[in-house]
């Protein structure tokens, strides 16, 4: 697959799926529709007992950090980040 396929913009059909969903209030997280099944899915297949549909980054850390239990104040320590 060339990069001008991989990043290629979202054709006709894909357009209209995304559309029905927002209409439908079935996004990520909603707990219905397609994300629900994408998630019965994807534990399936991973073997896990749990699995979360997030729209970004910030909201998939926050719902780990919430899972097992940090709270405010609590200090999460990570390794330096060099770009």
């Amino acid at each position: 697959m060339s990069v001008r396929e991989k990043w290629s913009r979202p054709i006709e059909e894909e357009k209209r799926l995304i559309w029905e969903l927002l209409e439908k209030g079935e996004i990520s997280g909603s707990g219905a529709g397609l994300p629900l099944e994408f998630e019965e899915e994807f534990k399936e297949f991973v073997g896990c007992e749990y699995c979360l549909t997030v729209s970004h980054g910030h909201t998939a850390l926050a719902s780990a950090y919430y899972a097992v239990g940090v709270g405010s104040g609590d200090g999460v320590i990570t390794p330096a980040c060099k770009s």
